[in-house]
């Protein structure tokens, strides 16, 4: 796994965390983000020659942001988890419910589709990755963030939950 070192400090001015300790992470720097690149994609200084490969999740601060989708010998290119065309498998945990986490430009949030819109999932509760075939590109657990509000009512065919992010994306 990538674990972006300076997304959270230089960019969201956050307290960085450890990533889980069962991962192996290889630190890089942010080399290219930001209006003038994309808001949803960013440039790392770790590559091929770092042993970086295509479709590992990317880290910031011991929460996912994101996964490698090109490899150079000497960079990486990153899409953002809040890419609109980006989709992650999570699970909500305290309501134990699988759900898809989209990517909607906001720097802060994502949305989170439920597989079953009767489930009734609260504020404040923990989104983490639900896992990938070879944990590739997410392995399971990995924190996402957490629910922060809901367009419609429980039930409702257009329910969709917002997610705060744990990190937060350049913007």
């Amino acid at each position: 796994q990538l674990r972006v070192d300076q997304l959270e400090e230089e960019l969201q001015g956050g307290a960085g965390k450890a990533p889980p300790p069962q991962l192996t992470t290889t630190p890089a720097r942010v080399v290219a983000s930001g209006p003038a690149y994309s808001r949803t994609m960013l440039t790392v200084a770790a590559g091929r020659d770092d042993g970086i490969r295509a479709d590992t999740a990317v880290l910031a601060g011991g929460a996912l942001v994101g996964r490698v989708v090109d490899v150079a010998a000497t960079t990486s290119t990153v899409q953002l988890i809040t890419d609109p065309n980006s989709s992650v498998a999570v699970r909500v945990q305290a309501a134990r419910e699988t759900a898809v986490a989209v990517g909607t430009g906001d720097p802060r949030t994502v949305e989170l589709q439920l597989f079953d819109p009767l489930v009734a999932v609260e504020s404040g509760e923990r989104v983490v990755t639900l896992g990938s075939p070879a944990d590739l590109p997410f392995p399971s657990g990995l924190v996402l963030g957490s629910v922060d509000s809901a367009r419609a009512a429980v039930g409702s065919l257009d329910r969709v939950l917002r997610v705060r992010l744990a990190v937060g994306t350049p913007a």
